[in-house]
């Protein structure tokens, strides 16, 4: 089991230079056609998992009213899944004296530590901030998206379980 020494790299949002192009929802894939969003994970004994903007970043925004609400009301397990292929790791954090997130890989690679322990102030701090930043670039890469109704209910929808 893991302490705190692997918190720093537990999830880390970049945005960055480049990117790579792939499918996943039009505002994620807006920002892999600007090739200067860059989205990293890393954590668990892999400093990079290699997801990208397109495809890894749309499904962890599609669940982030959800665990960010999880996280705002202590409702735990709660879970965060990383589920495609060939990324395919699901977070499951527990309350204990501190947040115990657990790395289960259903692939080959193994997590090294399989947990870490984390404050939970830590963990949302860095969900509401991806939350934001997204929000920004979302304003500024494509407007006109950023202004429909199912962005602006997705946006509003943070304090919400649905």
């Amino acid at each position: 089991m893991g302490s705190g020494g692997d918190a720093g790299a537990f999830i880390k949002v970049y945005f960055k230079l480049w990117l790579n192009r792939l499918g996943g929802c039009y505002i994620c894939v807006a920002f892999a056609e600007t090739k200067v969003i860059y989205f990293k994970v890393s954590g668990f004994g892999q400093q990079d998992w290699s997801v990208d903007v397109a495809t890894d970043l749309a499904t962890i925004m599609e669940n982030l009213p959800q665990i960010i609400y999880a996280f705002s009301n202590e409702q735990y397990p709660c879970n965060l899944n990383f589920y495609e292929q060939g990324i395919e790791r699901y977070l499951t954090f527990e309350k204990e004296d501190f947040l115990k997130v657990t790395c289960q890989s259903l692939n080959s690679w193994i997590p090294s530590p399989d947990c870490i322990y984390l404050s939970e102030k830590t963990i949302l701090s860095q969900l509401v901030e991806l939350n934001s930043v997204f929000i920004q670039l979302a304003k500024i890469v494509c407007p006109h998206l950023s202004k429909s109704e199912l962005f602006v209910n997705w946006s509003k929808n943070l304090n919400s379980p649905d």
